[in-house]
């Protein structure tokens, strides 16, 4: 597999030069998220995609980025972590679990 720092071109920072890592409380904060936000692709890597593959690829693909670089981002936390991670429509992963800080180190350790 690729290095994910070579796939995901970039994961854009706040207007403060923080990473976009927030945390997320649903069912009176019974369930505990953590969201990883602005991620974009490399189109010089991206593969345009079929008419076979789901519209949410093709979505995902004309907003920018292609559905397999988020998945590799989100294999890769997957493996580092420990967690459950989903990859969101919108240009968003979302990891089961409060995990904000150790999320944040992991992009910085990969050069984000």
């Amino acid at each position: 597999m690729a290095d994910t720092v070579a796939i995901v071109k970039q994961v854009e920072r706040s207007a403060t030069n923080n990473l976009p890592v927030y945390s997320e409380f649903r069912n009176n904060r019974s369930r505990e998220m953590t969201i990883i936000r602005k991620i974009k692709g490399n189109p010089f890597v991206s593969r345009s995609p079929t008419p076979t593959q789901p519209s949410r690829a093709r979505r995902m693909y004309l907003q920018g980025f292609c559905v397999c670089h988020m998945q590799a981002l989100q294999r890769d936390i997957q493996k580092a972590l420990g967690v459950k991670a989903t990859v969101n429509s919108g240009g968003a992963i979302y990891i089961k679990g409060l995990v904000v800080e150790p999320v944040m180190q992991f992009l910085k350790d990969k050069g984000f």
